[in-house]
């Protein structure tokens, strides 16, 4: 299934409490998402809830043919549109096919893009397409089976395509995955770093690899697409 989900928030509905304290003797229910699936993410990541959602990101979504990744992906669209998300959905293909798609797309956007633009990507385990979607220059696709998964992908590899499980994640896993992948900021503290600001000398190689990272694989795209164009240029004459 190739689902072409652009989206950006429309207004700022979401707002997380603060988790409960728990005594010994009692216990509070979990916090709600707005999809009404309990966020047990908030007790393990406080910070991230009680950060406004960016309202500048567009995301370009596709996901395999199987029936895994199309009932994540049905989960994950209506959640999103839960929260006042425009989705936009094209339709299905294979999951590399899709994948392909997805980071295409993201590739030729600029960092200066504004909405910023991601990726999401589903199919049966995550794995594959996370494989196709990082065939482009300046993709940062990852496999998150948890939140912090997706918290560490952000905060580390500045991550730009998420790619889910639709075998092995449920959808209460998904949601929580997302919110958290959407709302950590790149260099933040993460479960890698114990949930603590990074040291400074982390900070400098984080920030140095912002720009080594996006610099991979230019150049043997640059080559590809001038020998498609010299190609081309060939069978016209």
């Amino acid at each position: 299934m190739i689902v072409c989900l652009s989206f950006f928030s429309l207004s700022a509905t979401r707002s997380h409490s603060t988790p409960p304290t728990h005594s010994a003797h009692s216990a509070s229910p979990l916090p709600l998402s707005p999809y009404n699936i309990p966020i047990k993410s908030v007790s393990i990541f406080p910070q991230l809830f009680m950060a406004e959602p960016n309202k500048h990101i567009k995301i370009i979504t596709g996901s395999g043919t199987d029936h895994y990744s199309i009932s994540l992906k049905d989960t994950l669209v209506s959640y999103l549109r839960s929260i006042n998300i425009q989705v936009e959905d094209l339709g299905t293909s294979s999951y590399y096919s899709a994948a392909a798609e997805v980071g295409r797309r993201v590739s030729q956007s600029t960092p200066s893009s504004s909405p910023e633009v991601r990726g999401l990507v589903a199919c049966g385990t995550g794995a594959g397409v996370s494989i196709f979607a990082n065939k482009f220059p300046g993709v940062f696709a990852v496999t998150c089976l948890t939140p912090a998964d997706a918290v560490n992908a952000r905060s580390i590899n500045n991550s730009n395509v998420l790619a889910v499980s639709g075998k092995y994640t449920s959808a209460e896993t998904a949601v929580e995955i997302v919110d958290a992948w959407l709302n950590t900021p790149f260099n933040s503290p993460c479960p890698a770093s114990n949930n603590k600001p990074w040291p400074e000398e982390m900070e400098r190689f984080l920030d140095k690899s912002l720009v080594e990272m996006a610099e991979i694989g230019k150049g043997d795209l640059d080559a590809a697409n001038i020998a498609i164009d010299n190609e081309l240029g060939g069978l016209a004459k």
